[in-house]
């Protein structure tokens, strides 16, 4: 599953809704710290909520950055 949404973002670098997508199959895997990358990169495209994916990604954005011990970059 990894490979397939490498090759998805690889794809489509500029859509949010893949990059969290990608941060999502990360955190059901327990790899916080490779979630956070994407969080962080869909989050800088400022892109609308437009899918579920989408819809919290700031609220997944700080919780990956509390799992990942960076609380104080947490609170905006």
């Amino acid at each position: 599953m990894e490979i397939a949404f490498r090759k998805a973002v690889e794809n489509k670098p500029g859509d949010a809704s893949v990059l969290a997508q990608t941060a999502d199959f990360f955190v059901l895997a327990r790899r916080n710290k490779d979630a956070l990358e994407f969080y962080e990169r869909a989050v800088k495209l400022n892109q609308p909520a437009r899918d579920e994916a989408t819809k919290n990604l700031r609220e997944k954005y700080i919780r990956a950055l509390v799992a990942n011990d960076r609380k104080a970059e947490a609170i905006p």
